[in-house]
């Protein structure tokens, strides 16, 4: 048996959905000895980009940082299980997450690609992209579509549990809000917030949610609604990393607010789906 044969890719975006994925692939590693599970998470743009003022140094900074946290996940993950992984070497990659994913299976001549999907139809589909279907349809090896509990993926108000991506956006800390009055974007301001937005507007737990990525710290940040002028800012790796400084909060909280300002039809739609809900909700009691 060669190495590819005991290698499994895993799709890591910190969403519930690739929480999901890493268990499924852990316990698809626990059946067989010496697999190899690379998890992979996957950065807009290229690995330098004009933003990165320091350049390498700093892009290197990120990468670290990223696949430290890659490391704490699993292993995280590996321990609520009682399993035990023999190898895990994290993954960073820069572009687009199907065409890495599939990119690095390729390389790595991996046996099996493991990632998350939402399962769900209709407006959030349209918006969270299909990058399980597309790995699904264009992949070489075998592919593993990890679903998450359908019950509390589709209950707007369920509580969240486990590590999951916008865990923390329950205002546990002071200070989470971040509220300013949002001036018109400049160019420059809106490329930048379009390569920092590695997750489109979605969602979750019954709160419109963007995934924001602090160049500066290379930590990834959920964004939670409550409207277009309001924002909830916490980090998506969960306990294991350092809190993050209020000044992170603070550049986050801008790209989001002015990401909701260009798109606020997109944004509206998604409240009145988080209405549409509630009203069922109470319909049905």
């Amino acid at each position: 048996m060669s190495e590819g044969d005991r290698t499994i890719v895993i799709g890591v975006d910190y969403s519930d959905h690739s929480i999901t994925a890493v268990d499924e692939a852990l316990r698809s590693a626990s059946t067989t000895a010496g697999v190899r599970l690379l998890p992979v998470l996957v950065l807009p743009g290229g690995p330098i980009t004009g933003r990165l003022e320091e350049g390498p140094e700093m892009t290197h900074e990120v990468i670290d940082r990223s696949l430290e946290n890659l490391l704490q996940l699993v292993a995280t993950r590996a321990r609520s299980l009682g399993l035990t992984p023999q190898r895990i070497e994290p993954r960073v990659r820069f572009g687009s997450p199907a065409e890495q994913l599939l990119a690095e299976a390729a390389e790595a001549a991996a046996a099996l690609i493991v990632v998350g999907t939402h399962g769900r139809r209709g407006l959030e589909h349209l918006l969270l992209g299909s990058v399980a279907e597309e790995v699904t349809r264009r992949a070489a090896c075998s592919v593993l579509v990890a679903r998450s509990d359908e019950a509390r993926a589709n209950v707007a108000q369920a509580p969240v549990t486990g590590a999951k991506a916008a865990a923390a956006i329950s205002a546990a800390q002071p200070a989470a809000a971040v509220r300013s009055a949002v001036a018109p974007a400049s160019e420059r301001a809106r490329a930048e917030d379009a390569e920092t937005v590695v997750r489109e507007p979605h969602i979750d737990a019954g709160r419109v949610v963007l995934h924001v990525l602090d160049t500066p710290t290379g930590q990834v940040f959920a964004c939670a609604f409550d409207d277009l002028a309001s924002v909830s800012v916490e980090p998506l790796e969960g306990g294991w990393v350092p809190a993050p400084s209020s000044d992170a909060r603070a550049r986050v909280g801008r790209i989001a607010l002015r990401t909701a300002a260009r798109e606020h039809a997109t944004f509206e739609e998604l409240f009145e789906e988080i209405g549409r809900r509630k009203a069922a909700l109470q319909n049905e009691r």
